[in-house]
C-alpha cells in the first residue's frame, strides 16, 4: 500500500511492479514459444524419417518381388523424385555385384567369407548389393536414410 504526499492511501499497483510482471511475463512467453518452435520442428523431422523409411520399404518391396518372379534383379543404377504431401524426397539406387565370396567348409558344413583372391569365379554366392537412399531438405540442411541388403542376381541358378 502506498501513501500519497497528502496522507491518504491509493488503491492499485505501482509502475515499478507492472513493468516486473511484463518482464516476467515476456520471458516466460518467449520461453514458451521457443518450446513450441522445437517440438515442432522435432515432429516434422520425426514425419519425414518415417514418411522416407515408407519409401523406402516400398521400394525394396518392389525389389524383392522382382527378384523372387523374375528370377533375380539386374545389376544397375537409377533415380527418381518422389513427392509426398507437400514433402519432397530424392530417391537413389545403385545394383552392383556382391563382391564376397563365401566359401563352405566341407568338414563343419560352416560358410565363412573369404576375400577376393580366394576363388574362381564360378564360386561367387549369386547375390548383389542393393544400396538404396533417399535425401530430402529440412530448414535448409539435407539428412538422407540408406538401406542396403543383398538380392538374388540376374541368372544365377540356384540349387537347393
Amino acid at each position: 500500500m502506498m501513501i500519497s504526499p497528502t496522507g491518504k492511501s491509493s488503491a492499485g499497483f505501482s509502475m515499478m511492479e507492472l513493468m516486473a510482471t511484463v518482464v516476467i511475463i515476456s520471458v516466460c512467453l518467449v520461453m514458451a514459444l521457443r518450446i513450441f518452435s522445437m517440438c515442432a520442428s522435432y515432429v516434422s523431422e520425426a514425419l519425414n524419417n518415417s514418411v522416407a523409411a515408407e519409401i523406402l520399404k516400398d521400394k525394396l518391396n518392389e525389389l524383392k518381388e522382382k527378384a523372387v518372379l523374375g528370377n533375380g534383379v539386374d545389376v544397375s543404377s537409377s533415380s527418381e523424385s518422389i513427392s509426398k504431401g507437400k514433402r519432397s524426397f530424392s530417391y537413389a539406387e545403385e545394383i552392383k555385384p556382391w563382391n564376397e565370396l563365401v566359401l563352405e567348409d566341407e568338414d563343419t558344413g560352416t560358410a565363412e567369407a573369404a576375400g577376393e583372391e580366394a576363388g574362381d569365379e564360378e564360386e561367387r554366392n549369386g547375390l548383389c548389393e542393393v544400396d538404396s537412399k533417399i535425401r530430402w531438405k529440412t530448414a535448409g540442411r539435407s539428412r538422407e536414410v540408406t538401406v542396403k541388403t543383398l538380392l538374388p542376381i540376374k541368372g544365377f541358378r540356384y540349387e537347393f
